[in-house]
């Protein structure tokens, strides 16, 4: 099979859940230390959270993070409880936990996101170089443009039900 056959050449839609598979399976690219890909994405969002803040200690609320990734806290526990585990983050609540639970990064994070910050921008970098900006503007507007026509189509087919 070359690149450009597809996996399911006759079924399209077929074609693209595998392709969001590849896009998106819990791989651990080399740059970024021993984390995969989602745990990297959350991590590196509360340190952006933390950071717009100007404060590295920052609390960062599950709730909030749910809505910044518009991902269900179902979905984003077992990921903060990763990255818990594994000492990036203390997760933990207030008083009797009524406001939520909440996340701080641990030095440890810090120490990696800052350390490879530039591997993973200069990885990235030169795949969008090859690539093109303009064509990898253009596929990020396609991307959520169908992920919205996705979600839409889904909840029409839960309404149905």
């Amino acid at each position: 099979m070359t690149k450009e056959e597809t996996f399911f050449p006759v079924d399209l839609s077929s074609d693209y859940v595998h392709q969001e598979f590849l896009m998106h399976r819990n791989y651990t690219y080399h740059f970024l230390g021993d984390l995969k890909t989602d745990e990297y994405v959350v991590l590196e969002s509360v340190f952006h959270h933390a950071m717009e803040k100007k404060d590295l200690a920052t609390k960062v609320y599950l709730k909030d993070l749910s809505t910044m990734l518009e991902l269900p806290m179902k979905d984003l526990s077992p990921t903060i409880q990763a990255l818990a585990d594994h000492g990036y983050l203390r997760w933990t609540h207030d008083d009797d936990g009524k406001e939520g639970t909440y996340v701080i990064l641990a030095k440890k994070a810090i120490e990696l996101l800052e350390n490879n910050e530039a591997t993973v921008r200069d990885v990235v970098g030169t795949a969008i170089s090859e690539f093109g900006e303009e064509k990898t503007k253009e596929l990020i507007r396609l991307m959520k443009e169908f992920s919205t026509l996705l979600v839409g189509a889904e909840q029409k087919k839960k309404e149905k039900q």
